[in-house]
């Protein structure tokens, strides 16, 4: 099967019929990053349910099945896939709608399904995650809310303990997520955070400029359309972050002016 097909199966509403083709649609998916992110995690659930022995065979089987980083990040993909299944079946355009969204405020969604069922947390996301503009921050908040988790009291030094080969492993965006949610979090880890990632960014970019057609030359068939994929994922997501560093700016420079 191409990504193509197995895209447009998954958009559709279809499902792997067997282990076999799950394994086969993820290895295919798994190749194009950012753009089937969403429909992997689809299929790892899909998987899941197929396979027949206990939960921790299965994610070792997942892990060398599929290249993936590690059982903690598989059990993370698995959980926004086991909401977006429910979903598919309760609410289909929801579930096309959510093919799309961020897999870090689709991994938000889980502990409400998790904890209050499919039909809540339909309810939940028409009340307040109507269109994907809404933040992350926003949608932890009403979360938090409708499971009755009161804010803590004393703030507590977070442990990041972000300890990673930079040019080789690659950060897991829900750990990530969970690392910003942790007690004590605060403005200065963010600005910090947000400094090393600009750092490493620019540091990386520069290379994959300097040396672009040196890649785009030994860069073959599928591997030159992975390539062009990755580029045009970075390009996004960086778009995305100036887009809101540029509001946050102007918005401080008028209060500036106002005060």
């Amino acid at each position: 099967m191409t990504f193509e097909e197995i895209h447009d199966q998954i958009l559709a509403g279809g499902r792997s019929a067997t282990l076999a083709e799950a394994a086969e649609r993820g290895r295919v998916l798994t190749t194009y990053g950012g753009k089937s992110q969403q429909m992997f995690a689809v299929t790892l659930a899909e998987s899941k349910k197929m396979f027949d022995g206990p939960e921790e065979k299965w994610v070792s089987w997942a892990v060398a099945e599929y290249h993936l980083k590690n059982k903690n990040n598989t059990h993370h993909i698995r959980q926004i896939g086991d909401v977006l299944c429910a979903l598919r079946e309760e609410d289909f355009p929801m579930f096309q709608r959510f093919l799309s969204t961020s897999m870090s405020k689709l991994f938000e969604l889980h502990e409400i399904y998790l904890n209050k069922g499919v039909a809540a947390l339909i309810n939940f996301v028409n009340l307040y995650f109507p269109h994907d503009d809404v933040e992350r921050e926003e949608l932890r908040r009403k979360k938090a809310q409708l499971l009755d988790k009161p804010k803590p009291e004393s703030p507590e030094q977070p442990e990041l303990g972000l300890k990673f080969d930079v040019a080789r492993d690659t950060l897991d965006e829900a750990e990530l997520v969970k690392q910003t949610a942790a007690r004590g979090f605060d403005e200065e880890n963010a600005l910090n955070m947000g400094t090393n990632g600009v750092l490493l960014c620019h540091t990386a970019v520069r290379y994959v400029v300097e040396n672009h057609s040196r890649i785009e030359q030994e860069a073959q068939g599928e591997a030159r359309l992975i390539y062009l994929t990755w580029l045009r994922d970075q390009e996004q997501k960086m778009r995305e972050a100036a887009d809101a560093l540029r509001a946050l700016a102007e918005r401080t420079t008028a209060g500036i002016q106002e005060a």
